[in-house]
């Protein structure tokens, strides 16, 4: 499998990269809470543990949020352990805390079963716990702030190809692509050429939600600012690059024109989370016929959930529009009856 971050490393950049930090729009939020300082060696397992805290938080699905540390745990035969463990996480009290420290150790092992390091309980200090909590804190109420219904993990179908076959976006809003940060500074090169990549990828898939994104944006909870910057910005010289030289799309396009090995059908656990509803609603919309789910495969058409996606727009296009005729016509009525007398 060849995924996004093992192939970064291998592509040429300019100094200030494809997509440059400095052509996106800054915002520093407040809060009085500052971070302690920590060893310089627990700071990648703080981050991974707040990244699992806040797949919890949102999914509210052990399983689904702490998949990879399940998956990292198999490759050293400790993933029932790992099952064990995460069982004591049930919210952001110390010792769900401390057990999720745990789980995102073995996170490190999808990289190399080498760099996985069991750490002591005594090594987890109340300054780490108390920087996990600051942390998760300012990553929640800037989600909370962000206005928009959030889907995490949302898949790439029909944007892959041989050189990138796997991966997820991490966040995707109603408008935007967004990813978190934790540097001392700004996002890096390789960090906006993953989300450039992210983008391109996007506008290739079969999604409309992925085609009509119209920000890029990174939050960096250590410094608590939000970058943004609007799609039109983002040069086409660098997206026909990473089209053409990163995913090569000219020689093995995956997308849905060229139909070629594009998967026809979503698992209902995907469509579920694609359209952001819960599995009740997904069946009533089931019963209605709205959504047909295909029995053999047990999967939901990707052509039938785009269709549901653009009629329901359509629909509630029409109800504000239908809300907006008859507000004017009470205001018209209004006036007319104000004058007459």
């Amino acid at each position: 499998m060849a995924t996004i971050s093992s192939i970064i490393p291998e592509i040429h950049q300019p100094k200030n990269g494809l997509l440059p930090i400095n052509i996106f729009d800054r915002n520093k939020l407040n809060d009085p809470n500052t971070l302690n300082k920590v060893p310089q060696k627990m700071e990648k397992t703080i981050y991974n543990t707040v990244n699992c805290l806040v797949r919890y938080f949102l999914k509210r699905d052990a399983v689904s949020a702490f998949e990879p540390c399940f998956l990292g745990a198999s490759f050293i035969r400790e993933e029932h352990k790992a099952q064990m463990i995460a069982k004591k996480v049930t919210g952001l009290d110390d010792t769900s805390i401390i057990a999720c420290v745990h789980l995102a150790s073995y996170e490190e092992c999808l990289k190399s079963v080498s760099e996985y390091r069991y750490i002591e309980d005594k090594e987890i200090s109340a300054e780490i716990i108390k920087n996990i909590k600051v942390l998760f804190n300012r990553i929640m109420s800037f989600m909370s702030r962000y206005g928009s219904k959030i889907i995490y993990n949302h898949t790439l179908e029909g944007g892959y190809s041989d050189t990138i076959d796997t991966g997820v976006v991490p966040f995707v809003t109603s408008e935007s692509l967004l990813m978190l940060s934790f540097n001392e500074v700004e996002p890096t090169p390789e960090e906006t050429l993953e989300m450039l990549i992210y983008f391109v990828m996007g506008r290739h898939s079969i999604y409309p939600t992925l085609k009509e994104i119209k920000y890029v944006s990174f939050f960096n909870p250590i410094t608590n600012t939000f970058y943004r910057c609007s799609a039109a910005l983002i040069s086409g010289t660098a997206m026909t690059l990473v089209e053409e030289k990163v995913l090569k799309y000219n020689e093995n396009h995956y997308n849905v024109e060229s139909n070629k090995k594009v998967d026809e059908f979503l698992s209902i656990k995907d469509a579920i989370e694609y359209l952001g509803i819960d599995e009740a609603k997904f069946d009533k919309i089931v019963k209605s016929k709205q959504l047909i789910i295909d029995k053999e495969e047990n999967k939901v058409s990707v052509k039938n959930l785009n269709e549901y996606v653009q009629n329901k727009r359509m629909t509630n296009k029409l109800v504000w529009i239908l809300s907006l005729t008859s507000i004017l016509a009470i205001v018209i009525l209004v006036v007319i009856l104000l004058t007459v007398k």
